[in-house]
C-alpha cells in the first residue's frame, strides 16, 4: 500500500458504503490530512416539464453534498469544501448553463477546473492560532537528544506503521551505511512491505488494463508482464501468459476465470480485467501480443545508505519501513563498519485508526479556512 500523501483532496461518485470504506482505509493506513469536496452541478431543473429522473438525481446530489458528506467528514475528522451552492451561485451570477463548464455530461473542462480550484483554495490556508488537540500522528525523534547511539547501535521503540530516517545534512566526514532491523528482522522479511504497482494502460484510453492484481504467496522485488496470446475483436474473450523477471514463466489463463499463477505471486480476478471496458469506450481493439506490465516494489530498505546532499535547504528522508502493522515495534540501526551513520532524526507515522473497525480519535485538520470548514 504505497499511497501515503501528506494531504488528500478527494472526491468521487458512488455508493456511500464504498465511499466511507475508502476514507476509513486511508485513516487506518496513513496519517494524511483529508479534504473532501462536494459535487459540482452538471444539470439544473428549469421548473418546466423537467424529467423526473433528472430531478431526482439532482436532489440526491444536493442531499449527498450538504448532509451526508459533512456527516462523514465530521465522523472521520476531515475538512469539507462545500462547492455545490457556490457553484450554483456562480452559474446564476454569470448567466451560464452547467454544460458550459463540462467536457462531457459530467467531467469538468478547463473552465470548470478553474472554478473548482478557486473554491477549494480558501481551504488550504494554515491557521496556526486554530485550536488543535494533541495527535502525535507524526512524531520526529532527534538523534542525540530524543534517541541516542548506545553500545554501537541506535534503538527506538515506536508505535506506528511507517518509520523514516532523516539524513544529517551538516555531516562532512566519512559517512557509512547501516543495517536495519524491525522487531529483530530485516524489513525485507515482512511480506506486507512489498507493493504491487498499478498495471500499464489499455489502448485508446488511459485506463489500467487490469484494475487490481493481488497475491497469495510472499512477493519478491521484480517486474511482471501479462502477454495476450489470443483475443477476439471486442476483448470479451482472451488468453494470456504471465511472466516475472525473476520468477520466469508463471502460468497461463483466460479472462473469464480466476487466475492464480504457479508461484502464487500473481492473482487476477475476472472482474478486474479492463480490456473490454476500454474497447467499449474507445472502439480501439487490443491486438494479440499486447503486453500489460507492472512491478513489485519495496516499501523498505534493509540497509540505510546515506543520501548525497545536493541541496542543503531541503530534507532528505529515507523510508526504512512502510505498511507495518499500526502497533508497537522496535527499530535497530547498526553500522556496517567503523565510522558514523549521519542520521539527524527518526520520524514515525502513526495513523489514527489501528484497523478499519476502530473509532477515529479526536482529530481536526490543520488546513481549514475557518473553525467550521
Amino acid at each position: 500500500y504505497p499511497f501515503y500523501p501528506d494531504l488528500l483532496i478527494f472526491h468521487v461518485y458512488g455508493g456511500g458504503e464504498d465511499y466511507e470504506a475508502l476514507i476509513a482505509n486511508v485513516r487506518s493506513r496513513t496519517t494524511s490530512e483529508i479534504l473532501l469536496h462536494s459535487d459540482h452541478i452538471d444539470w439544473m431543473p428549469t421548473g418546466n416539464n423537467d424529467d423526473p429522473n433528472s430531478v431526482g438525481r439532482y436532489e440526491w446530489h444536493n442531499t449527498h453534498s450538504t448532509k451526508w458528506l459533512p456527516e462523514l467528514a465530521d465522523k472521520y475528522g476531515c475538512e469539507i469544501a462545500e462547492i455545490r451552492e457556490p457553484w450554483r451561485r456562480y452559474l446564476k451570477d454569470n448567466r451560464l448553463q452547467p454544460k458550459q463548464l463540462l467536457s462531457d455530461e459530467i467531467h469538468l473542462n478547463d473552465w470548470g477546473n478553474f472554478l473548482l480550484a478557486a473554491l477549494i483554495k480558501p481551504h488550504l490556508r494554515y491557521k496556526p492560532n486554530s485550536f488543535q488537540p494533541p495527535q502525535d500522528l507524526v512524531k520526529t525523534y532527534t538523534v542525540g537528544s530524543d534517541v541516542k547511539w548506545k553500545d554501537g547501535k541506535l534503538v527506538l521503540e515506536f508505535e506506528g506503521n511507517r518509520i523514516d530516517a532523516i539524513a544529517d545534512k551538516t555531516f562532512n566526514g566519512n559517512a557509512i551505511s547501516a543495517r536495519i532491523a524491525i522487531d529483530g528482522k530485516k524489513p525485507s522479511e515482512f511480506p506486507e512491505l512489498y507493493s504491487i504497482t498499478r498495471p500499464s494502460v489499455t489502448l485508446g484510453v488511459p485506463w489500467p488494463a487490469i484494475i487490481q492484481i493481488s497475491s497469495q504467496k510472499p512477493l519478491i522485488v521484480e517486474d511482471w508482464k501479462a502477454v495476450i496470446t489470443e483475443i477476439n475483436s471486442d476483448a470479451s474473450k482472451f488468453k494470456f501468459d504471465v511472466v516475472g523477471s525473476k520468477t520466469g514463466y508463471d502460468g497461463s489463463g483466460t479472462n473469464d476465470k480466476l487466475f492464480v499463477s504457479n508461484s502464487g505471486r500473481v492473482v487476477i480476478e475476472p472482474r478486474n480485467w479492463w480490456l473490454k471496458n476500454s474497447y467499449e469506450y474507445s472502439k480501439t481493439p487490443t491486438p494479440k501480443g499486447f503486453e500489460i506490465s507492472w512491478q513489485v516494489r519495496p516499501m523498505f530498505v534493509d540497509s540505510y545508505v546515506p543520501p548525497k546532499i545536493a541541496d542543503s535547504s531541503r530534507e532528505y528522508p529515507t523510508t526504512l519501513a512502510q505498511n507495518l502493522s499500526n502497533s508497537k515495534h522496535t527499530l535497530e540501526i547498526v553500522p556496517e563498519t567503523d565510522g558514523k551513520v549521519p542520521i539527524q532524526a527518526i520520524r514515525v507515522y502513526r495513523p489514527p485508526f489501528s484497523n478499519l473497525t476502530s473509532k477515529v480519535e479526536s482529530f481536526k485538520p490543520q488546513i481549514s479556512a475557518d473553525e467550521q470548514g
